[in-house]
């Protein structure tokens, strides 16, 4: 049999955004890889905010602008509506929050939806039609979010399961479908969005 070589780099101390004095970010750390970049998001616990980071030949992080405490567990994905840049969402003292890379290398800052205590797991997955999802908790509450425009001003939410949800996640199937997984009443469950109606089927 054919040896595996493993080759072993040293660790990379990635600079922290040069507006903040002190920072301890990579907290809740999500990364995607575009084949000539890494972009990265994570929470800066020091100060409370979010902080995406990308190298391609150099790092370099930013803190992303936001009001108040914001940027706990944040997801990041690919737009493909938008040439593949960065996309970023969090949680924010008012609701989900959305960060989008312009064209002209500028972040741009949008509520997805208004909300309090959202906890726990949050996803965000592109699909290869375009469309931008997200899967949340809020008050015990599942909320599914989704954006079909480019400028994804636009965001349906709707609320797969009323109550009782304290775990989830979310991914694609391999024919590019949504699934989801969740923890409700003590129980999991496996979910689909419904093709033929509003709303999702649900399997223990």
């Amino acid at each position: 049999a054919t040896p595996l070589i493993v080759e072993v780099k040293p660790a990379v101390v990635i600079p922290p955004p040069s507006q903040l004095s002190n920072s301890d970010f990579g907290v809740d750390l999500h990364f995607v890889l575009d084949g000539a970049a890494i972009h990265m998001a994570s929470y800066d616990q020091e100060n409370e905010k979010l902080v995406y980071t990308s190298f391609s030949g150099v790092w370099g992080s930013t803190t992303l602008d936001g009001e108040g405490s914001y940027g706990q567990t944040p997801r990041i994905a690919l737009d493909p509506l938008n040439d593949n840049r960065p996309f970023v969402c969090a949680p924010s003292e008012g609701g989900v929050e959305c960060w989008a890379l312009s064209s002209s290398s500028f972040w741009e800052r949008a509520l997805v939806a208004p909300g309090a205590n959202i906890t726990g797991s949050f996803d965000l997955i592109a699909e290869t039609s375009g469309s931008m999802n997200l899967l949340y908790i809020e008050n015990g509450a599942l909320r599914f979010a989704r954006s079909t425009t480019a400028a994804r001003d636009v965001w349906d939410v709707t609320t797969p399961e009323g109550a009782g949800v304290t775990y989830s996640t979310m991914a694609l199937a391999f024919d590019g479908t949504l699934r989801a997984a969740y923890q409700l009443n003590g129980m999991a469950y496996f979910a689909h969005p419904r093709t033929d109606e509003i709303g999702w089927s649900r399997e223990l």
